[in-house]
């Protein structure tokens, strides 16, 4: 469990044990109230309500009712419903206040009821209250649970879109970057093999290891993208016009890692061939917190298979952005006869 989560289960826990503090007939701004025995049970009954909360988020939830062992379910539930109850009153006794509670509940003022007798009243009085305070807590931690359950299949999936992602840095860039490598040792030109091999293993490194974050540094996700244009640069030489431009502070911000690099290595896999017009065209902007991406290439003959295209590749990453980055972020996707435009606004965090 994060920082975050641990103190927000904390605050919560202290502001539900207020409330019989605050609203207790007896509260004088003063700690006497601690000494009070109907105080002291209602209290009580609220720490037992607490205790259910995590047993029943905890346990009674995910051993029981999501296993659809429902009759186990309801029994646990039934018994500690019962022990909310009745414990507190059985423990602290309540003799003295019970007069006095029905003498108010009564119209007459006698302390007498005209159909139940005082024991009878009280307990129906106390057992509707916090019936209704337990199946409060029932419900709202069994909703906390099912959104809880439902992010935490999000982030499986999330997990299993990154994980693709990464298997797609993909074979075909790999070999060409190693042939590309290859010439340029063959021809004796050692500086660019040096750099293409100290870039190459840089893009590796990043995709399996810092990429394993849910969020990574917006300047390693930059640098890690313009190693990758550089490599593409050195592999295409000068047969493919490229305009990669980078704008912007990056300092003290942070992306979800490859959520970018779809969209760029779309644009190589897609805009590139020597026979063609081919022009390639990205530039990523940041301003204050808002990060602009803008990508462009012809559209060419290609030997890819255009998943990416044809909406399976875009799909996954739109999933992404939903997931990630929910009612913070635009994407923009043109498809026109001879141009494939993106653009793609993100509110960083």
């Amino acid at each position: 469990m994060k920082l975050q989560e641990i103190l927000i289960h904390i605050g919560g826990t202290l502001a539900f044990l207020l409330f019989p503090v605050l609203f207790s007939p007896d509260w004088d701004m003063s700690f006497d109230v601690f000494a009070v025995r109907p105080f002291q049970r209602d209290f009580f009954a609220y720490v037992l309500m607490v205790g259910f909360f995590y047993l029943h988020y905890y346990f009674l939830l995910p051993r029981f009712y999501f296993k659809r062992k429902y009759v186990v379910y309801s029994l646990s539930v039934l018994a500690s419903f019962l022990i909310v109850v009745f414990l507190p009153g059985f423990l602290i006794s309540e003799a003295e206040h019970m007069v006095k509670a029905v003498q108010q509940m009564t119209p007459n003022g006698d302390g007498l009821p005209r159909h139940r007798p005082p024991h009878e009243s009280f307990l129906f009085f106390i057992a509707s209250a916090r019936f209704f305070q337990f199946a409060s807590i029932a419900v709202f931690s069994m909703l906390l649970k099912m959104h809880n359950r439902l992010k935490d299949t999000r982030r499986e999936q999330l997990g299993s879109e990154l994980s693709f992602l990464k298997a797609q840095i993909n074979p075909h860039f790999l070999f060409n970057t190693l042939n590309s490598i290859y010439s340029s040792a063959v021809q004796e030109n050692a500086s660019n093999t040096a750099n293409s091999i100290v870039r190459l293993s840089g893009l590796m490194r990043y995709v399996y290891t810092e990429s394993d974050s849910d969020y990574v540094p917006l300047e390693h996700e930059i640098n890690y993208i313009t190693d990758y244009v550089l490599l593409q640069e050195s592999r295409l030489q000068d047969t493919v016009p490229i305009l990669f431009q980078v704008e912007g502070n990056f300092d003290n911000k942070k992306i979800a890692p490859l959520l970018l690099m779809p969209f760029i290595e779309n644009a190589f896999k897609y805009g590139v061939n020597a026979e063609e017009s081919s022009r390639i065209f990205i530039n990523i902007s940041v301003t204050r917190d808002q990060l602009i991406l803008t990508a462009e290439n012809n559209k060419v003959s290609t030997i890819y298979e255009s998943s990416f295209s044809s909406g399976v590749g875009l799909s996954n990453v739109r999933n992404r952005l939903l997931l990630v980055y929910p009612n913070r972020h635009e994407l923009i996707v043109k498809d026109l006869n001879d141009v494939y435009k993106v653009y793609l606004s993100i509110q960083l965090r």
